[in-house]
């Protein structure tokens, strides 16, 4: 099995808690081996990366660790579209929301959560805080060094709403017999943004008077 680490850096909701899930579902039906997770909260005091490790970060500092048995991916999406999943997410009762059941082989598995998919709980989102954290997102990017980035594989949050075998390809792990469906990835939060958000007329106005929203892919 090769030594391969995985660094997967996001500015936050763009799909890059499910680029882990698969790649760690992966591991586990090819390999038959668990690869540890460190979460977004332990990757920002990292000074190296073990082998066989998938490191999930947000943090600008993460760019800064090396090693030839690192793989860097680059998780992206629409500004906007990033902008407001992250302030409806402290309306929701967890991060990630995970699949309750997946079959391996035609032999079925029941894991249940204790963090259910939950109904919209409508709030007024403040325009001003849907600007800061745009601007924040977009500093992100900004801030990426030029050698990361050529170095990366980017993924766009549209390849999860495609399909996933599609980031299976990109990262190098396709294999046919594996159906990204019985990986336990974690799965969207339920509601479209106007129906979290009550002043959905003003802050569409918003969005609409926003810089460009599309990054590279």
């Amino acid at each position: 099995m090769a030594k391969k680490s995985w660094v997967v850096l996001s500015p936050r909701r763009t799909g890059s808690g499910y680029i882990c899930s698969l790649i760690r579902g992966y591991y586990r039906h090819h390999y038959q081996t668990n690869i540890n997770i460190i979460d977004p909260l332990d990757s920002a005091n990292l000074n190296t990366i073990p082998e066989k490790t998938i490191v999930h970060a947000h943090d600008l500092k993460t760019f800064d660790l090396s090693g030839n048995h690192i793989q860097f991916v680059l998780s992206t999406r629409n500004l906007a579209e990033s902008a407001l999943s992250w302030c409806i997410t402290f309306h929701m009762s967890g991060y990630h929301f995970y699949r309750k059941q997946f079959s391996i082989k035609k032999h079925f598995l029941n894991k249940y959560f204790d963090k259910p998919l939950i109904t919209p709980r409508p709030f007024v989102l403040k325009p001003n805080l849907l600007i800061e954290t745009y601007e924040q997102m977009q500093y992100w990017y900004e801030h990426i060094p030029q050698h990361i980035k050529e170095k990366s594989i980017i993924i766009n949050y549209t390849l999860i709403e495609t399909d996933p075998r599609l980031i299976l390809d990109k990262l190098g792990l396709n294999e046919k017999r594996y159906d990204p469906a019985y990986f336990n990835t974690t799965v969207r939060a339920t509601g479209q943004h106007y129906e979290w958000i009550k002043n959905w007329d003003e802050i569409s106005e918003v969005v609409k008077n926003l810089p460009a929203h599309d990054v590279w892919q």
